[in-house]
């Protein structure tokens, strides 16, 4: 838990701005401003004190830590797509999708027979185009699991997620040797760290 770590509540994800107490109440508070500036109530003021500080003046709120989420790991994400039995009930799902493809364009993808489809991808490393777009991810884990269990995908697309770090999209980057494409759009990343993180991808090729 910290300042700048990207989170999601009911749906609508935020950014943590401050931690700690409030004046008259017990406990830890999160201020968060949200993305959607419908979901907040003030702008970081509370009692005329101020906390911290967004850009809209409605687009912050306080949370207590147990009502918010901040993520999982890209490995336990795929693995929960990827690595799950699917259920009788979801053997005729036909749900149209679109995935990123090698330069950036996007292509329709159907999954019909879904209990077939998870059989083969269930043999995660065999896993070359993976599809983590809005599943919560926010950081790699450190234990190797990604590289261990997965490390042949090819294109990977975690648009839509809670990474709030470029250390974290390098870190997978470096852990999946055969990585052609990524796609992390609509992630709030700090931009500043960009051209650090650029300069870091290319030392490693």
């Amino acid at each position: 838990m910290a300042v700048g770590s990207r989170v999601e509540c009911e749906g609508y994800r935020g950014t943590v701005l401050y931690c700690g107490a409030l004046p008259s109440t017990a406990g830890t508070w999160l201020g968060v401003e949200w993305d959607d500036a419908s979901r907040g109530k003030h702008d970081g003021s509370h009692n005329a004190i101020r906390y911290f500080t967004t850009s809209s003046p409605t687009s912050g709120s306080f949370v207590r830590h147990k009502k918010v989420s901040f993520g999982v790991s890209l490995f336990e994400a795929i693995r929960k797509k990827y690595g799950e039995e699917v259920d009788d009930a979801d053997i005729n799902l036909v749900a149209d999708m679109c995935v990123g493809g090698a330069y950036g364009q996007l292509r329709p993808v159907e999954f019909v027979g879904a209990k077939k489809v998870s059989a083969k991808q269930s043999k995660l490393e065999e896993l070359r185009n993976v599809y983590a777009a809005g599943r919560q991810v926010a950081f790699t884990d450190s234990e190797g699991l990604l590289e261990k269990y997965a490390p042949n995908i090819v294109e990977l697309d975690i648009s839509r997620n809670l990474i709030s770090s470029w250390d974290t999209v390098a870190m997978a980057a470096d852990k999946l040797k055969h990585l052609d494409f990524l796609d992390v759009r609509y992630c709030r990343i700090d931009l500043f760290l960009l051209a650090k993180v650029k300069i870091y991808l290319s030392s490693q090729l």
